[in-house]
């Protein structure tokens, strides 16, 4: 059990680290995204048609009751005309980034590190059969939300395909540090690999901060996750 536990620790502190290489250093995160040309145009139609904050699709439909034949023919003909898309919105903005997103997703990524932790426990195989499955974790994660917005939502093709390297390079260098620990047997090393993973993490997230605050925010990041 605590061995199961600290390989949790330690894979979401890896997944964790991978990704801020992977968006600050790499550009993984921001692959197959553009900017809206006239932006601002854009921005101030936003400010002016929506008061709250909220998950918006274009074209949208009454949803407070269901459509008859004539306004689903109406609807598909605008879908058809474009423009359409998906719209997270925050219209009184907000800090690019905050210290309690940075621990949101170190805390979401224990706990998905966490169940591939408990698989790692249950499973029989030498330390690569294990690295591998916990590799496999991220193709699945991929496939089953990365390829259904690609496939239903357009999401760019490089976008989606910047999203598997991250997810397989992100999980399998964590289950090659989970696997390390699942399979130790009465030694430090796997204390020692989650206090220098822990050491990391504060790191990146100290640095991420002073960054945050020593420079102007010119605009918000989108992403990958």
């Amino acid at each position: 059990m605590g061995r199961t536990i600290l390989a949790a620790v330690a894979g979401g502190v890896v997944v964790f680290v991978w990704s801020a290489l992977s968006h600050t250093v790499l550009g993984l995160g921001t692959a197959g995204i553009s900017t809206l040309p006239n932006e601002e145009r854009v921005a101030q139609a936003i400010r002016g048609a929506v008061t709250e904050p909220g998950l918006y699709f274009m074209p949208g439909f009454d949803r407070s009751h269901k459509m008859t034949e004539a306004e689903e023919k109406a609807w598909a003909e605008k879908y058809r005309r474009g423009p359409s898309g998906i719209l997270v919105i925050e219209p009184g903005g907000r800090e690019p980034m905050m210290p309690q997103q940075l621990v949101i997703e170190l805390v979401a990524d224990v706990l998905a590190a966490g169940v591939a932790a408990f698989i790692l426990t249950v499973i029989a195989g030498s330390f690569l059969t294990r690295v591998a499955a916990v590799g496999l974790l991220g193709v699945f994660e991929w496939l089953d939300i990365n390829v259904s917005y690609w496939n239903w939502d357009s999401y760019p093709t490089l976008f989606t395909l910047a999203s598997l390297a991250d997810q397989l390079v992100g999980w399998t260098l964590a289950g090659a540090v989970m696997a390390a620990i699942v399979l130790s047997t009465g030694s430090l090393i796997p204390a020692m690999i989650v206090h220098a993973l822990i050491d990391i993490g504060g790191g990146m997230v100290g640095y991420w901060l002073l960054r945050e605050q020593g420079q102007p925010q010119t605009s918000n990041p989108v992403p990958n996750r």
